[in-house]
């Protein structure tokens, strides 16, 4: 799954379509974020002791950019396609079924 993928993917799951352009660039962005973070988290313990050292040292470099850093992760991880897609999916029905809980809550509350 590609970034744009990802970006429409998130605009139709959890109706972003009545939010300004600059309101859904925004929540996109902290949302992509808090998905790589997962997905890093996640891979972390499949990586080797030395994968993990050096994929720690690439995102505490800030002039390492996000290609390189996935460029490092396919090779390491031969699944990592997959495994990314597999989060990203799961990521977004968490996201879509919190959504759910806090709308059902809100209407109780309502009541």
């Amino acid at each position: 799954m590609n970034p744009e993928e990802i970006k429409e993917l998130l605009v139709k799951k959890i109706g972003l379509e009545d939010l300004s352009t600059e309101e859904q660039d925004d929540l996109i962005s902290d949302t992509m974020s808090a998905l790589m973070q997962r997905v890093i988290t996640s891979v972390m313990v499949e990586l080797s002791e030395e994968d993990q050292e050096t994929l720690i040292e690439k995102l505490e470099d800030d002039m390492v950019a996000d290609d390189e850093i996935e460029s490092f992760l396919k090779g390491a991880f031969p699944d990592y396609e997959k495994f990314v897609e597999k989060e990203t999916v799961t990521f977004f029905d968490d996201l879509e079924a919190f959504q759910k809980e806090e709308m059902e809550r809100l209407e109780e509350m309502d009541q």
